[in-house]
């Protein structure tokens, strides 16, 4: 059978041991048998990008090899040269399959390699990595790179398991996608997916596309060198069927002229489809708060489960296992704190098969509240008995309704504080000034009459006889404080209070 061409860079980097160095060579060379004619192959030496077999075609393995065991290895601080390097030598190819292969101890890390690693699988190259004789060393750099470059990882403090590990990636990364060729397929399980299909009479194909089966595919039918062609597995609720052959005509024209074709095309379509409901499973469901009690009532079989999937209304996936409660009855709690449609896929299973199967649903609904839709008048009546008020059912009376008066505290200290402030002042003058009741018809009388201006002397020696006058009268006798006094002037009143 012919296969495409495929490209492969080899980045090797120094063990910093002669032995070592030379086990590398051996693993290098040992890859360069491995493949055809048709392939390409170069190798860089850890040397800032250094490349020692430039990209071609293997026609020339005894020269290719020479020049692999003179080459010097090096050991840089970073792989970011070589391996930008090796994908600009496989930007050039076109290879089907361009992929590199990085060797090294792991210990250079002076390079940011996830972006380095990402424009390199955007441009088609996938990077695997051997961490070799990495004592000591965290292997976690070269994990991260094949990570980023979506290929494998491997690991190995003995140098001895090198070629063998190098034999074993070239097997898996330079495999074939396309395989052409007339082969006749092999019957590896007849399962349900082709019920009445005469599968012993396949014709004969021309090339199919070369995948690895997934852990839980069954495989029905497969290539001379074990490769599937039809395979299916369940995926969540349903199930999926692969066929990696083509329908147009390219590698299966015997096939379209077979009689069976459409009877083998049609049932790979319907074993993909919505079964009908096994009615030997059944089940009940309650919804209780934010989960739901299930009941399922199936067949008894010698130590039988029955497991449910679920796919919540955001959906994402929920497994629960139920436990036997009873000869056929199976019970457990369902988590539903979500509002919306559950959709149920309940699987029975004995001895590793699977006995049954049935899909149900169940719905969450919205909380009881929104159920009540009109006036709850009996909660009104309530609110308004707790506030001291009624149920105003006429609309027109809702502002004509009596207030009841509020009382609500009113704080005094800023009007208390006014007040303080504009009587403090009198209270000082109230505490200066002498008043007396015999004074009173003096100020009546100074505030009737206007006296004459005096001149400022006359003024003077008025007020030097008001003095003389006064001091007379308080040396005077009781018998003269009897008499009638005089009407006391404005001025008599001033000289007192300057007193």
């Amino acid at each position: 059978m012919q296969k495409p061409p495929v490209a492969v860079m080899l980045v090797l980097e120094s063990t910093e041991s002669t032995q070592g160095d030379q086990v590398l060579r051996g693993a290098a060379n040992a890859v360069i048998d491995q493949l055809t004619p048709r392939d390409f192959v170069g190798v860089t030496n850890g040397n800032g990008g250094n490349i020692v077999v430039p990209l071609t075609q293997v026609t020339d393995k005894a020269k290719m090899k020479a020049t692999i065991a003179t080459m010097s290895l090096g050991d840089p601080p970073g792989y970011g040269a070589d391996l930008n390097a090796a994908a600009a030598q496989l930007e050039k190819s076109k290879a089907g399959l361009k992929h590199i292969i990085l060797l090294g101890d792991g210990d250079a890390i002076g390079d940011n390699y996830k972006p380095i690693v990402e424009a390199i699988y955007n441009k088609g190259i996938t990077v695997s990595t051997v961490a070799a004789g990495s004592f000591g060393t965290d292997p976690g750099v070269m994990r991260q790179i094949a990570q980023w470059g979506h290929g494998r990882t491997y690991v190995s403090n003995s140098l001895s398991d090198v070629p063998q590990i190098f034999l074993k990636e070239t097997n898996e990364a330079l495999k074939p996608w396309i395989v052409e060729g007339s082969f006749t397929p092999h019957l590896a399980s007849l399962l349900e997916a082709l019920p009445g299909v005469p599968v012993n009479a396949f014709p004969n194909l021309t090339g199919y596309v070369a995948t690895t089966p997934r852990a839980a595919a069954d495989v029905i039918l497969q290539s001379p060198q074990g490769d599937p062609l039809l395979a299916t597995w369940e995926y969540g609720l349903g199930r999926v069927s692969a066929w990696t052959s083509d329908a147009q005509g390219r590698w299966t024209a015997g096939l379209l002229r077979w009689p069976s074709a459409n009877r083998f095309f049609g049932d790979v379509v319907r074993y993909t489809l919505a079964r009908a409901g096994d009615p030997a499973l059944q089940m009940e469901t309650q919804v209780k708060g934010d989960h739901t009690h299930v009941l399922v009532t199936a067949p008894s079989y010698s130590g039988a489960g029955v497991n449910l999937s679920a796919v919540t209304p955001d959906l994402s996936d929920r497994e629960l296992t139920l436990a036997s409660t009873g000869p056929g009855r199976f019970e457990g709690d369902l988590p539903t704190d979500q509002v919306g449609s559950y959709l149920l896929h309940v699987t029975q299973s004995a001895g590793g098969a699977v006995k049954h199967t049935n899909t149900f649903g169940v719905v969450v609904p919205y909380s009881p509240e929104y159920r009540d839709l009109g006036t709850d008048l009996n909660s009104l009546r309530a609110i308004a008995q707790a506030g001291g008020g009624n149920v105003i059912d006429d609309i027109t009376q809702v502002f004509r309704v009596p207030v009841p008066a509020a009382h609500a505290a009113q704080p005094l200290d800023e009007l208390l504080l006014v007040l303080a402030i504009v009587l403090f002042p009198l209270d000082v003058a109230l505490r200066r000034l002498i008043l007396r009741v015999e004074d009173v018809p003096a100020w009546r009388a100074a505030f009737k009459r206007k006296p004459a201006r005096p001149l400022a002397a006359q003024a003077t020696v008025s007020r030097l006889r008001e003095r003389v006058a006064g001091v007379r009268t308080a040396r005077a006798p009781k018998s003269a404080l009897n008499e009638p006094k005089p009407e006391k002037t404005i001025e008599e009143l001033r000289a007192r209070r300057r007193r």
